[in-house]
């Protein structure tokens, strides 16, 4: 990122603190002076938005968050990719499931997923995101075959790891254990398996 732009000093810093609840208030003011600013790249702005409307409704701000998604709808979306817009109607249903509006947030979750081409090279990222919200709510079945296939194809030790938290999650929720220890010994043997490529 760009150190002399604030925008982009304050996005830096709310990715770093994205899963930290208990910041500094200083940082509402930040992103309030960064969003007053904006940027001349219209889809670093957005993504800006959506990011902070995330971390904002995390720490259960809701009024600020749905005050900046107002401003996110403003932008048109003409120059916007369909993944970014995609993120930003995953960040809506996290704000809304927040609320305790399941079904609304359930609806925004599906749009979403639909805006989104399976081949994007971005589109594993998502589903990653997609999964954290599903796993919590334990309704991770409620993904698409298609969707869970990727997921079952991830060998990637990296990604694995967060995906494997989140079906655990999922397992703890819905009580099926069984699943969670299917995805903890795959994560063993792939480990193992780079252990040995080392040698």
């Amino acid at each position: 990122h760009d150190k002399n732009n604030f925008l982009e000093v304050v996005f830096f810093k709310i990715l770093k603190l994205k899963n930290i609840r208990n910041t500094d208030a200083q940082i509402y003011e930040e992103i309030d002076q960064a969003i007053s600013i904006g940027h001349q790249d219209i889809r670093v702005y957005y993504l800006f938005l959506t990011n902070a409307i995330g971390f904002i409704s995390f720490r259960s701000q809701f009024n600020r968050a749905l005050v900046i998604q107002s401003i996110a709808e403003t932008i048109s979306l003409e120059n916007i990719e369909p993944i970014e817009q995609a993120f930003f109607k995953l960040t809506k249903a996290v704000l809304k499931f927040h609320q305790g509006f399941i079904n609304e947030g359930n609806l925004l979750f599906k749009e979403a997923m639909a805006l989104v081409d399976k081949k994007h090279p971005r589109y594993l990222t998502f589903l990653i995101n997609s999964v954290s919200i599903n796993s919590y709510q334990g309704r991770l079945k409620g993904l698409a075959k298609e969707d869970l296939d990727i997921i079952d194809s991830v060998f990637d030790v990296n990604l694995l790891f967060p995906i494997i938290m989140m079906i655990l999650d999922n397992s703890i929720f819905t009580g099926n254990f069984e699943e969670g220890f299917k995805y903890v010994k795959k994560f063993n043997e792939i480990k193992n398996t780079d252990k040995k490529k080392e040698f």
